[in-house]
């Protein structure tokens, strides 16, 4: 397998279409070399805001979303014969917030410019795309993992690190809240597993536990995997509280999430590994 890295820059328009013709010549040289493409896959993972940004932060996001949906316009017309598939990572605690036991008759009602957002890029990328590529969207749920620096801590990886740093960790939300979490490493199996599977249609997936959490049981599930107390401060914020869950009809087939203290005690050893430099 060769693996080839190019910059997609993500502020300055002029400089990433620029990249993205370039990508295009290295693809076009490829498809020179060898006699047949049979299929070529694109995923979108991108993403520049977190949950609670404003509006104002998504607009260079949208921007390159848009950049790379022309990129993929122009890619099909260049291998035309090929599978086409592109794979479009969305979510649904952004789409379905403040919703109970969402199951296929839910409709997505975003609460704040997050789900918004990604709102916009799932009907942005059919109305593009439909005729030419397979397409997959993801909707994942609270997702949690390894967090390296630099990148945004959901709530349990906050919670890992405050705790093997023993550092106060800032919770905001009820201690009732419901949430619904998934493994990154169950999210990067399945998509992989869809890369690699040679019947596509175009579908959704919500990647979900389907098992509603309260926050405390997910401080509790920490506490016990971690051996010690957590040092917490509860803000009396109400902006991400309101309780999310999915109904178990809706889980895709060949998907199958760990549990939550499985995956807790998964990411505190990864969690410490990186921490302690071994990482």
């Amino acid at each position: 397998m060769t693996v080839e890295s190019f910059p997609f820059n993500w502020t300055d328009k002029n400089r990433r279409d620029y990249e993205a013709d370039k990508i295009l010549d290295f693809i076009k040289s490829l498809s020179q070399k060898y006699s047949r493409v049979s299929r070529f896959d694109i995923v979108w993972s991108a993403g520049c805001g977190g949950f609670t940004s404003k509006q104002s932060e998504f607009d260079s996001e949208s921007c390159a979303f848009n950049t790379l949906l022309l990129f993929s316009q122009k890619l099909r017309e260049l291998i035309p014969t090929a599978n086409a598939c592109f794979h479009l990572f969305s979510s649904a605690g952004g789409l379905f917030e403040g919703q109970r036991f969402v199951d296929s008759n839910s409709l997505p009602k975003p609460l704040r410019p997050y789900g918004e957002l990604k709102l916009s890029q799932e009907k942005h990328l059919y109305k593009s795309l439909y005729s030419q590529y397979h397409l997959l969207i993801y909707r994942p749920s609270s997702v949690y993992g390894l967090s390296v620096a630099g990148n945004r801590k959901g709530l349990i990886s906050t919670l890992l690190y405050c705790a093997e740093r023993g550092q106060v960790a800032q919770m905001y939300g009820g201690q009732d809240t419901l949430r619904d979490f998934v493994c990154v490493e169950d999210i990067a199996h399945f998509v992989v597993g869809k890369i690699y599977c040679n019947t596509l249609s175009n579908l959704t997936y919500m990647l979900v536990s389907a098992k509603p959490t309260a926050m405390v049981e997910v401080i509790k599930t920490i506490e016990d995997v971690v051996d010690k107390r957590l040092y917490l401060h509860f803000w009396s914020a109400t902006s991400n509280a309101l309780d999310n869950s999915y109904s178990q009809s809706i889980l895709p087939d060949g998907w199958n999430p760990i549990d939550l203290r499985t995956g807790v005690a998964k990411t505190f050893l990864q969690t410490k590994l990186y921490l302690n430099g071994g990482a």
